[in-house]
């Protein structure tokens, strides 16, 4: 869930990138702050999963730090969905010895959620992420993201289910 990459956040431009004269964490934070921001249709989704119980988890390769700018300080993410209010748990790169494909970080939340592979399902939009879903043993939806197109023809035949935006996650949510 890197900014303007995979993941339910995206953003729109990369502007502040260039001269301001700040340092680049400075500029990285400013982003991560101000820029990022989650993908159309995504918190709906959040908000839906959330009405009908379910228990909703990050399990990211983002950095702890990024995750926590995300929960306090951008109000992007916290207006619409905030990651407190709606998920149980989020799992961070720091959380694991070995970042997906390994699939620790799911092995992990579900020891901690005392949860089962049949209670899981994932959404996923990066090949790395599919390939920890698979080894878990977990099934997985494929969200289509720009970012990882070059991985499509890879990543299809791992997922259960494929979906070219978050609103199509809603509306087939809607209809079932």
């Amino acid at each position: 869930m890197e900014p303007g990459g995979p993941g339910p956040y995206g953003s729109h431009g990369r502007s502040g990138r260039r001269g301001n004269g700040g340092g680049k964490n400075e500029i990285s934070r400013d982003f991560l702050i101000h820029q990022v921001d989650y993908k159309k249709g995504a918190p709906e989704v959040i908000q839906k999963l959330h009405g009908l119980e379910k228990t909703l988890v990050i399990a990211t390769t983002t950095k702890r730090a990024n995750m926590d700018i995300y929960r306090h300080l951008n109000d992007n993410i916290r207006s619409k969905a905030p990651l407190d209010k709606y998920f149980t748990a989020i799992y961070t790169r720091e959380d694991v010895s070995s970042i997906k494909p390994s699939p620790e970080v799911h092995e992990k939340l579900m020891t901690d959620l005392e949860k089962t592979r049949e209670d899981c399902f994932i959404f996923e939009d990066s090949l790395a992420g599919l390939m920890a879903a698979r080894a878990a043993g977990i099934p997985a939806g494929l969200i289509y993201d720009r970012y990882s197109e070059k991985d499509r023809n890879r990543m299809v035949p791992l997922a259960e289910a494929w979906y070219d935006s978050w609103e199509e996650v809603l509306s087939e949510m809607e209809t079932d």
